[in-house]
């Protein structure tokens, strides 16, 4: 009668079909002229790469069925995607972002600091907060609040500050003539003058004598025996008849 005959003679693997839709029976493939996805001649879904650019034909869902799929359509954080690489997918539990944590191109779920330093830029963005510092030293906001560095207890603190120990700080940064000592209580530090808290003839901070206004009655702080050297005397202690009294 003139048409092409649909007899299944064809090799295995094959059948006869009139795969080109245009009434021409030939020995075709289950997916020839198909696309990703169509059902085939024996009635599978079609493993075809006719996908746009960027996208493959996978069984994605592992159910037979191809469709065209970006990489890591599927996929979980760190698993290989289609193409190989591993997929850089937000499927972590709170908390967790799927990040290059540990190596460049392997992904794992990991929290904001996970293998950072302290001072180390999150992967939230904040600065981490981590015991990593080296010894006297602690991870401190030291600076700015929000920006973590390792500092020694007393980091950008003045005299008298508590420190990140938790001790009074002794630092320098006192005024002329005064010295940051605990003169007071010990282990409290403040801004002192030489001979603040001290007794007429103690050793001052700068290690001289103190001239302190502190004796009895009848006495003054004088150097009566040693220039330099002040002890508690009377008007006329060491001095001789006719002499001016202190």
């Amino acid at each position: 009668d003139g048409n092409s005959c649909d007899i299944d003679r064809c090799p295995s693997g094959t059948s006869c079909e009139d795969a080109n839709g245009d009434g021409k029976f030939e020995c075709s493939l289950p997916c020839a002229f198909k696309t990703c996805g169509a059902i085939g001649f024996d009635g599978s879904s079609c493993d075809v790469e006719s996908c746009a650019s960027g996208t493959s034909c996978e069984d994605a869902n592992n159910n037979g069925e191809y469709t065209c799929v970006t990489p890591c359509e599927g996929k979980t954080c760190g698993q290989i995607g289609h193409d190989g690489s591993e997929c850089d997918v937000e499927s972590c539990e709170d908390g967790q972002s799927c990040e290059e944590a540990y190596a460049a191109g392997e992904f794992v779920c990991a929290t904001p600091c996970e293998n950072k330093s302290c001072g180390d830029t999150g992967f939230d963005g904040s600065s981490c907060y981590i015991e990593d510092c080296g010894d006297g030293q602690s991870c401190e906001e030291a600076y700015t609040e929000g920006e973590f560095v390792c500092a020694t207890p007393c980091e950008n603190k003045s005299c008298g500050d508590t420190g990140f120990d938790g001790l009074s700080c002794n630092v320098q940064d006192c005024g002329e003539g005064l010295t940051c000592a605990d003169v007071v209580i010990p282990g409290e530090f403040v801004c002192a003058a030489t001979c603040e808290n001290r007794d007429c003839g103690e050793i001052g901070l700068d290690g001289s004598s103190c001239d302190v206004e502190s004796c009895g009655a009848g006495q003054s702080c004088e150097e009566a025996f040693t220039e330099g050297e002040f002890v508690c005397a009377t008007p006329c202690e060491n001095k001789s008849c006719g002499d001016t009294g202190f």
